[in-house]
This record gives C-alpha cells, structure tokens and sequence, in this order.
C-alpha cells in the first residue's frame, strides 16, 4: 500500500472516530440526568415524609419502578381493604430530564384477596442539580375484575409534589 493510501485510511479512521465520539456526546447530553437511584417524598411545608421510590434499568431510557408509600390507607379507596401493595411498574424517558411512569397496586382485604387495583401515572420531571423531581400524576381506581390497561379507571388528580433522591450520608462518630 503506498503512503498517500495509508494516508488517506488514517485520515478516514480518524474523522469516522470523531465523528462517532461527537454524537455520542451530543446523546449523552440528549439524554439528561439518570433516574436510576432510590428517591424519597418529603414535603418541606408540612415536614413528612410519604413515599420511597427506586428507578432501576440497564438502559437509560427505560427501566422497572417500585413506589412505596407505607401510609396509605387503601380503605379510603375500596372499603374492604386492610392494606396495599407495593407499587411495580414501568418508565421510560420522554425528553431530556422528563421520565413517564406507570405503576400498578393491589388493594387486599383480610383473606389476602384483591378487592382493587390502583394504577398511578405521571411525569418526573428531574431539575438541573439531577437531585430533585418534580411529579405530576394521576391515580386511576378499578374494581379486581377490571383490566387497568384496557378500561378507563375512577380518575383522582393528585397534587404536584417533589422527590428528593438519597445519598450517601456516613454516619458522624
């Protein structure tokens, strides 16, 4: 091979390389902060806490969600209820710093048995510091019979909040 050839394939590798690395940085910023962690509501005007939630996933557009909010009660929604389940469920990003989820709770009675389904969508929204959400959703209810992804559910508009992710914090000796 001569020289202006090796040359020339020098050249092409190199462009391809920075061209390649460009959108990989430009998607990287595309792509905004990452959800993945653990994350906790706590309301600064009235000093509680109400809920716990994890985003996990291998990929960062998408992955599983797990919301626990130990202090409802399911009673207020469906009667016979003695408790709820854990929230599963999915996301996935919309937009740069913008995640849509959809979660899904069983309500129980004392036997154990499903007597409700909630299913609680919405929008987190992360701010630029990447530690803060802000939340909008919507819970729907349905009776255990009902398919929540085929029916129109009993819609409860919740209030907008924010969710604050957990860091590390060693203990002070």
């Amino acid at each position: 091979m001569t020289t202006r050839k090796w040359l020339g394939l020098i050249v092409s590798v190199l462009a391809l390389a920075v061209a390649t690395s460009g959108s990989a940085a430009d998607q990287g910023n595309a792509q905004g902060c990452s959800p993945l962690g653990s994350w906790f509501g706590f309301d600064v005007t009235t000093n509680t806490a109400s809920w716990m939630s994890t985003f996990h996933g291998q990929m960062p557009s998408s992955g599983t969600y797990v919301l626990d909010v130990p202090g409802v009660d399911a009673s207020q929604f469906f009667p016979t209820a003695v408790k709820a389940s854990t929230f599963r469920g999915t996301w996935q990003r919309t937009g740069g710093n913008t995640i849509a989820f959809t979660v899904i709770s069983f309500a129980l009675d004392a036997d154990g048995q499903t007597v409700g389904i909630a299913k609680l969508s919405g929008t987190d929204t992360m701010m630029e510091n990447c530690n803060t959400l802000f939340i909008t959703n919507t819970l729907e209810l349905y009776a255990p019979d009902v398919d929540p992804f085929q029916s129109q559910g009993y819609l409860i508009q919740l209030p907008d909040h924010y969710g604050y992710r957990m860091q590390v914090d060693p203990p002070v000796n």
